[in-house]
């Protein structure tokens, strides 16, 4: 009922001229991030295997209105795995025409699903027109989506088609014109030139899969071969070992028939006296199980993807397996000043952080109070109850998920029982970035996450996406230009922590570094002891609370070494 009255006043907007494009920066890897966030758990209930293609822009900074993009893009997404039984969902960009202050994509959507005729492909875009239109049809929906979407498109200056047969499919294509903001620095996590010319092969018995993923290799640099299986994957790198051409990594699917991918990856290192290929497992059905299937076949695997993959996060597994050194472009390349028409829209609002860490609590309540947002704190999930219910006038809730007494799960599903807060945004702060953990937040009910070590810019986007003050307009400021470091605190240079990353975190604020810093000596001096007593604790999740923690502090401060898992 919430989603049909949201399209309705879309609609209505629209129609009446009174809906208006944002103009803020923004990247396509955040908006593709949302997309497996909202998209993924949907495909993993149906077991569709959900894509990403790209050949352009992951990392630039784009001006234009980031939340109806996704939106777009979510309504055809959606659609998609509605409409798909089995295969696969691809989602895709690509560029059409750049100049200085300008970029127009073409983005699609395609599947694997019921397909359309002709004639329902005539009644698309009309208003309340549905593909399955009789009383008792399998579908559900509003009509309105794809109308939405179509007049959203044109507002970004494009159009929008549809390619589609019964039985075989559709495709339904877009085109979006969006600003390009100067000066901007592509976020990369390490050199890439670093690793152009090494050899690499991409196994998956998926045609599409394979493809997507080898031309993304290929676009970073890398000489690419492919296998749709795991025999022709080990002779092929029998035949390049024999040459004294060796493959320097190998992307491997999961589950393959015949042999699956751990399998192959056992019989690789048993061919391999010397020093085997890096190996990048790559699955789209939980990377947890992956990694235990592994672990009982005695088989240690250094980096696990989760579909569908972006070229960051393709970037960074090769990093991890080749041990390159993390840049600190990406954390540098989030200028404060672009989150400053964001930042407008949340002053005033009044918001819960529930959270259990000291660290992460002089951080956040630091940057939340630097940006006009009224914070009350809570130490875990069950305080946080005790406060709502003295307390209803909160915008939002931020919640972290591993917390003592009551974790961030158990609170939100209380909270959700309380038709008072039915609706109130409650959006998950947590280490754990993997696939199978958003679909754990979204059960919970929680309406979206937010990932540490804290990205100041997806974290002010994010609850920018969700959180509005009551009053419905951000409140009066003064000061209008980004609060960081006024003081003349320096910091020296630490052995192991990378002090960049963690004055990047802190948007130059050397003060407030430092005290993170102190607070993370007294914190983690003793975290030996700690684990070893949380290993004997009665309560199961009492080392892995533990762990969490030293993870997400440690990533806040940079101190990069810590927060990597071996």
């Amino acid at each position: 009922m919430l989603g049909f009255i949201n399209a309705i006043l879309d609609f209505s907007k629209i129609e009446a001229g009174k809906m208006e494009l944002e103009h803020t920066p923004f990247r396509l890897e955040e908006i593709f991030d949302n997309l497996a966030f909202l998209i993924g758990v949907k495909a993993d209930e149906k077991n569709l295997e959900l894509l990403f293609s790209s050949s352009c822009c992951w990392a630039a900074y784009m001006i234009g209105d980031a939340l109806r993009l996704s939106q777009i893009l979510v309504n055809l997404g959606n659609n998609a795995v509605k409409f798909t039984d089995a295969g696969e969902i691809i989602i895709g960009v690509e560029e059409v025409t750049r100049t200085q202050e300008e970029i127009e994509l073409h983005f699609w959507v395609k599947d694997s699903g019921i397909g359309l005729t002709p004639e329902l492909q005539v009644k698309l875009f009309q208003s309340f027109s549905q593909a399955d239109a009789t009383t008792t049809r399998k579908y559900g929906g509003t009509g309105l989506g794809l109308v939405i979407s179509k007049q959203l498109v044109e507002m970004m200056g494009g159009k929008v088609w549809v390619e589609s047969k019964p039985g075989q499919g559709s495709r339904f294509h877009f085109h979006a014109k969006f600003g390009l903001q100067k000066n901007s620095i592509p976020r990369v996590p390490f050199n890439a030139d670093e690793i152009k010319g090494l050899r690499a092969l991409v196994v998956d018995d998926n045609d599409s899969a394979r493809e997507i993923h080898a031309v993304m290799a290929t676009s970073l640099g890398l000489e690419v071969d492919v296998a749709s299986d795991s025999q022709q994957a080990i002779k092929l790198l029998e035949d390049a070992d024999k040459k004294t051409v060796p493959y320097d990594i190998v992307f491997m699917d999961w589950k393959m028939p015949v042999m699956n991918g751990v399998d192959s990856v056992q019989v690789v290192h048993a061919a391999y006296p010397a020093p085997p290929p890096a190996i990048i497992m790559i699955t789209a059905y939980g990377r947890e199980e992956a990694v235990k299937t592994a672990a009982r076949q005695g088989v240690s695997l250094k980096s696990v993807l989760a579909k569908p993959i972006s070229h960051r996060a393709l970037l960074e597994a090769i990093g991890e397996v080749l041990n390159k050194e993390v840049s600190i472009e990406s954390s540098r390349a989030e200028p404060f000043e672009d989150n400053q028409t964001i930042i407008k829209k949340l002053a005033g609002a009044k918001v819960l952080l529930v959270e259990d860490n000291d660290l992460n609590q002089e951080l956040a309540v630091d940057r939340l109070s630097q940006a006009g947002i009224n914070v009350m704190l809570a130490n875990n999930g069950q305080i946080a109850l005790d406060i709502l219910k003295d307390t209803h006038d909160f915008d939002g809730i931020l919640m972290d998920l591993q917390m003592p007494v009551m974790d961030g799960y158990t609170a939100t599903r209380e909270i959700r029982k309380n038709s008072h807060f039915g609706k109130i945004p409650i959006i998950a702060m947590t280490a754990n970035a993997m696939k199978e953990d958003r679909s754990k937040v979204i059960k919970a009910g929680m309406s979206d996450r937010i990932t540490k070590p804290l990205n100041i810019t997806q974290m002010f986007n994010t609850m920018a996406q969700w959180i509005t003050p009551q009053d419905g307009t951000a409140a009066d400021s003064t000061d209008d230009q980004p609060r960081g470091n006024s003081s003349t605190e320096t910091v020296p240079e630490l052995r192991g922590i990378d002090t960049r990353v963690g004055m990047a975190i802190t948007m130059g604020n050397a003060k407030l570094y430092l005290k993170l810093l102190a607070k993370f000596r007294v914190g983690a001096g003793d975290f030996d002891q700690r684990f070893a007593a949380a290993l004997a604790d009665e309560d199961p999740t009492a080392a892995t609370r533990a762990a969490h923690t030293l993870k997400g502090t440690a990533g806040n401060i940079g101190a990069q070494g810590v927060q990597r898992p071996v």
